[in-house]
């Protein structure tokens, strides 16, 4: 173990070091850092016999007034061992109990070693050391986060969170409330609220202590009944009794008056009964009984749990709150505030509460408080949250922040902050979900969505990412980005090796493929399967280019196009990447955006399968004896023509012609070569040069096909069936280009439509026994199904395509019917029976 520090008095020695288990820690952007370890006697008693530091020069190592000592960093396991000299008791005390969780006692609590790890928390932490119950000393160490700068990027996070929070809360007040209008608000969370009242209840006794001690009165009028003897000036409401006849007792001569013996009169003192001593006590009571609830929920709470999950965190947070409700209800009974049991005026503003000594101070601090922030001053005391956790607030914030910067748009602060029966509340919650959006004029729509779940059907697992922002345009399904906040980073050389520079785990990767698969959404429509909307998923991560490395080398980077997972660099002094990532998605239509999607190759090609089922084939034929001299012509002149079918309008919409080579140019027959059709017209037959003669009329119409340049199909299509035999061709045949590219028998090749290629695989799938049986030829009107291809099972059962009216089912006996899809043929020729089809 390598030593850091020793504290020595003549009562006990303190021993810190770190452990031989500790990995390494990350130098990746740390910087110039001074440590620190700073010592305090808190008895006149006590004398720092030694006090010697690692990491700091010889000569000044063992100087008990410096503030300087080795750095401490957090995810990091430290050894200490403190014994007493004298055999007396000792204890060792810190703000959260669970710091000391790995610390033993022996020999009667003469002797405490240990384990000490402060997590993902980092800043200053203060120990106290007891000596027979008594305070002996404190020492205050300083923990340094491992992936960032702590003098520039923690403290620049730290500072932009809270700019963030204050400008969001403080443009709510703005365009809501009058500045003096009492306000609650943000409660990001219990302990949060704590420490903020922690922080500033000093200053706020202060305030209150001297206003108890200088306080503003003000001027208030009692009416009483004066003899008029005893009247010593009239005064306007005087002179206005006596006209009125106001008074009692007997009349009296008063000049060429006569008034009552008794008058009414006013008297002025000065009151402590102020509307803003009252607005101070409505606050100080406000924040009282908030602590005797969160007391009495932490108590009720407690209560309610099994013993062992009773931990001295929850015990230290309710002593606290109980020590620190006493304190402001001694400031509600102080005399300015105790006699102030009337709340003030609506709308009520004082020019002295923002302004007077004492009572400014006051207000500040009750207005702090109930806006859960620290709005001058130091840092909201965030460096006592988890770090990783003010990360991805940070990160959060800073997306809305360049989403309001892209769109020009400003942040829709309502959004963020909501006012509440108790006052405002910002809806940023560590696992609670919440929605930001922005409305673009173009009729483009950005949710940012904070937490979100994913939870019931189709969803089958829970899912909770960090952020989401959905970007909804007209005409098109929703498109989403995903972001995962990673603050820890991989730097060892194996990882940087593989992925090109330093970056998230490979555990944070791969949670964003199970993102982007496992997050579906139903459309709602019959029959249609869940949909994924996630185009891109990245993990953000504290990093920043240096000499040694440079982001945008990485797979990960590179891996945002290519694949759609990644990961973006992001620190306050290091937002070009996320601003480049995030301007290059949103500077896109969605057409655009949706290119970015990773697509399996099924879809794709079920997709490009559709399309080529509604292109014709023409499957042409040679003339019989001359067919060498046939091919070689139509190849070379790429033409191709055949007599005009009138009745068949398919004739002039087709997009390619294949050739059939009979035997003996093909050995068995089979369809060879194909090519697009580039051009199709109607020309008569003597138009039409060839070097033979021809059988038909001059004046007979023909379909001339122009052809691009052949192709030669690399698996032939050959003219066999299952069982080797081969059938008649000599007429041409329709294809199209799904069956083209998919067949491997002539019979596979006259299967044309997307149904039919369904119905053949299902069929396979089954292990259901039948042949395929093309129909004749013929000239048929273009909405006619006679021409399909008939499935025949082993039963003797007739099976063919039908187009709008599903499939027709002839059975070996019986009158033929229709079927709706595929899934019922199956089920049919499952049950052996037919069935009711209209629930299909």
């Amino acid at each position: 173990m390598k030593k850091l520090f020793e504290i020595e008095t003549e009562d006990v020695e303190i021993s810190w070091s770190l452990a031989t288990s500790s990995r390494q820690q990350s130098q990746l952007g740390i910087g110039y850092v001074e440590g620190s370890l700073e010592v305090k006697t808190l008895r006149r008693e006590v004398v720092l016999s030694k006090v010697w530091r690692a990491e700091v020069p010889e000569t000044v190592a063992f100087d008990v007034n410096l503030r300087l000592g080795p750095k401490l960093f957090e995810q990091t396991s430290y050894q200490i061992y403190v014994r007493s000299k004298l055999g007396k008791r000792i204890d060792l005390q810190h703000a959260d109990p669970n710091i000391k969780n790995g610390l033993i006692f022996r020999d009667n609590g003469e002797v405490i070693h240990g384990a000490i790890n402060f997590g993902s928390e980092v800043g200053f932490s203060r120990f106290t050391l007891v000596v027979d119950g008594q305070p002996e000393f404190d020492f205050i160490v300083e923990v340094f986060p491992t992936k960032l700068d702590y003098k520039s990027d923690y403290e620049q996070l730290v500072a932009e969170t809270q700019d963030y929070v204050a400008g969001l809360v403080f443009e709510f007040i703005r365009s809501t409330f009058k500045l003096s209008m009492p306000v609650l608000a943000k409660q990001s969370s219990t302990v949060e609220w704590l420490l903020l009242l922690k922080m500033i209840v000093s200053e706020l006794e202060q305030a209150a202590d001297h206003i108890a001690h200088h306080p503003i009165r003000a001027l208030e009028h009692e009416h009483q009944f004066v003899r008029f003897e005893n009247i010593k000036k009239f005064d306007s409401f005087l002179r206005k009794a006596v006209i009125r006849g106001a008074g009692s007792g007997a009349h009296i001569a008063a000049g060429n008056f006569q008034v009552r013996q008794i008058l009414p009169s006013k008297k002025n003192r000065f009151t402590l009964d102020t509307p803003e001593h009252r607005w101070i006590f409505t606050q100080l009571k406000r924040i009282k009984d908030k602590l005797t609830l969160l007391r009495t929920q932490e108590i009720s709470r407690s209560s309610g749990t099994r013993q062992r999950e009773f931990t001295a965190r929850r015990q230290e947070m309710i002593d606290q709150l109980e020590r620190l409700e006493h304190r402001v209800l001694r400031l509600q009974r102080l005399e300015p505030f105790r006699i102030s049991t009337e709340t003030p005026p609506p709308g009520f503003a004082s020019l002295q509460l923002l302004s007077a000594p004492g009572y400014r101070q006051c207000y500040k601090a009750c207005t702090i408080l109930s806006l859960g922030l620290q709005v001058e001053g130091g840092p909201v005391d965030l460096s006592l949250k988890e770090i990783s956790s003010l990360y991805e607030y940070w990160c959060y914030l800073t997306l809305i922040h360049l989403l309001a910067e892209h769109t020009g748009l400003k942040v829709p602060v309502h959004q963020l902050v909501k006012s509440t029966h108790s006052g405002l509340q910002i809806t940023l919650r560590e696992g609670v979900s919440s929605e930001v959006r922005f409305d673009e004029q173009q009729g483009r729509r950005i949710n940012v969505l904070y937490n979100p779940t994913f939870s019931g059907a189709p969803v089958v697992l829970k899912h909770r990412p960090d952020m989401l922002i959905n970007i909804e345009e007209a005409e098109w399904p929703k498109l989403s980005l995903l972001l995962d906040a990673k603050y820890r980073i991989r730097f060892d050389d194996e990882y940087v090796r593989q992925c090109g520079a330093p970056g998230p785990d490979y555990d944070a990767v791969n949670t964003l493929h199970r993102y982007r698969d496992a997050i579906v959404e139903d459309e709602g429509l019959v029959g249609e399967k869940p949909k994924r909307t996630i185009v891109q998923a990245a993990a953000v991560f504290p990093f920043r280019d240096n000499d040694d490395y440079s982001f945008r080398d990485s797979k990960l980077w590179k891996s945002l196009d290519k694949v759609g997972i990644g990961a973006i660099p992001l620190l306050p002094a290091n937002k070009l990447y996320f601003k480049e990532w995030l301007s290059s998605i949103l500077s896109r239509g969605g057409w655009s955006i949706a290119d970015q999607a990773i697509e399996h190759s099924a879809s794709q090609r079920s997709r490009g399968w559709q399309i080529a089922a509604a292109e014709p084939v023409l499957v042409g034929v040679l003339k019989t004896n001359i067919a060498e001299q046939h091919f070689k012509w139509i190849v070379k002149n790429q033409t191709y023509y055949m007599p005009l079918l009138r009745k068949h309008p398919r004739q002039l919409a087709a997009k390619w012609v294949a050739i059939y080579l009979p035997q003996p140019l093909q050995v068995p027959g089979a369809v060879t070569h194909y090519a697009q059709v580039v051009d199709v017209s109607v020309r008569k037959r003597s138009d039409i040069v060839t070097p033979w003669t021809s059988t038909a009329q001059s004046e007979d119409l023909f379909a001339v096909y122009t052809l691009s340049p052949f192709t030669q199909l690399t698996n032939p299509i050959e003219n066999r069936t299952s069982d080797s035999r081969g059938q008649r061709v000599s007429s041409v045949r329709w294809a199209s280009r799904l069956s083209l590219e998919r067949a491997t028998i002539l019979s596979e090749l006259f299967l044309e439509t997307e149904q039919e290629w369904r119905l053949y695989e299902e069929l396979r799938a089954a292990k259901i026994e039948f042949y395929l049986e093309p129909s004749k030829p013929r000239a048929l009107k273009e909405d006619s199904s006679g021409w399909r291809t008939w499935f025949v099972t082993k039963s003797g059962d007739r099976i063919r395509y039908a187009g709008i009216h599903g499939f027709i089912w002839e059975p070996k006996t019986g009158s033929y019917h229709h079927v709706p899809s595929v899934d019922a043929v199956l089920l049919q020729l499952k049950t052996k029976e037919p069935l009711n089809y209209r629930d299909f």
